[in-house]
């Protein structure tokens, strides 16, 4: 059966395994249970889109790849998020590469399915399919959270690479100024994380940046002083200030003051594409 097949695919890919800013997921019976109800809706609401004629077949197809192990094994360095999708595309890869057998088409091309489509839609489904499920499965709701976590995770990234090109590359009209001013937030908020303060923790997250600005930070006995000096380096670096969050989070975890940066970090990116950091009178 497909579903039982790709739960047990899923646990074999992000059970009791340390990934990128989670928490070490365990699967009992609960939690596959509650996957493989969530998976029924989700490929239910997948076939809808696929030939009729088609559907047979490909559930076959599909149940034969995930009864395989996973043909990538993922690392800490990517989160749960990017490991089931990455995950995903890589275990259909043999029904969606083009086929010199089959004049170039794909299994799935032959059977009248978008490939690329579907490639694209399959891990989206069941990333979809868990979160819906967890409201009424309790047992998913630590999965469902962490992928909620990854998913502001990568728009603090998307945020903070947004800032490093306004330090860099200042729109026209604003002044240093208004760009201080939009940005002092975020540095209040990364002053008040207690790692920052703590000359151990600061020293541990001072060794998890890249040499390049590690060795480029001016050092100083006032802790303040120090972070700031930390924080302004980082800014000189393409992915610095990315880099900088990213080796707090590893230290604070889900701590208020982890929680209390995440969201200036957020409240920046809003002020940014309201575009009050175009002008010098933007800034308040």
């Amino acid at each position: 059966m497909l579903e039982g097949a790709l739960v047990a695919w899923l646990v074999a890919v992000i059970g009791d395994r340390a990934l990128k800013g989670a928490k070490v997921l365990a699967f009992g019976k609960p939690e596959r249970q509650a996957l493989t109800a969530a998976l029924q809706i989700a490929w239910a609401a997948l076939l809808e889109d696929v030939p009729p004629a088609a559907r047979d077949p490909l559930a076959r197809d599909l149940a034969e790849l995930f009864g395989q192990p996973p043909a990538i094994a993922p690392d800490a360095r990517v989160t749960v998020t990017e490991a089931l999708i990455r995950g995903v595309q890589e275990q259909i890869r043999p029904l969606t590469d083009p086929d010199p057998r089959r004049s170039g088409q794909s299994c799935l091309d032959e059977l009248g399915i978008d490939s690329s489509g579907f490639r694209e839609a399959l891990p989206q489904v069941v990333l979809r399919a868990v979160q819906q499920a967890a409201p009424a499965h309790p047992a998913l709701q630590p999965l469902a959270a962490q992928l909620n976590a990854d998913a502001t995770m990568e728009r603090i990234d998307q945020v903070l690479d947004a800032v490093q090109q306004l330090e860099v590359r200042p729109p026209a009209g604003s002044t240093p100024t208004a760009i201080q001013d939009l940005v002092a937030p975020v540095l209040d908020a990364i002053l008040d994380v207690p790692a920052m303060a703590d000359y151990g923790s600061r020293v541990a997250i001072l060794n998890a940046l890249s040499p390049r600005i590690r060795d480029a930070i001016p050092r100083h006995p006032v802790a303040r002083v120090e972070v700031l000096n930390i924080i302004r380096t980082c800014q000189n670096y393409p992915g610095g200030l990315r880099e900088l969050v990213s080796a707090i989070r590893v230290i604070e975890r889900d701590s208020a003051p982890m929680a209390s940066l995440d969201a200036a970090v957020l409240a920046l990116g809003q002020a940014t594409s309201d575009g009050r950091g175009s002008s010098g009178s933007g800034a308040s």
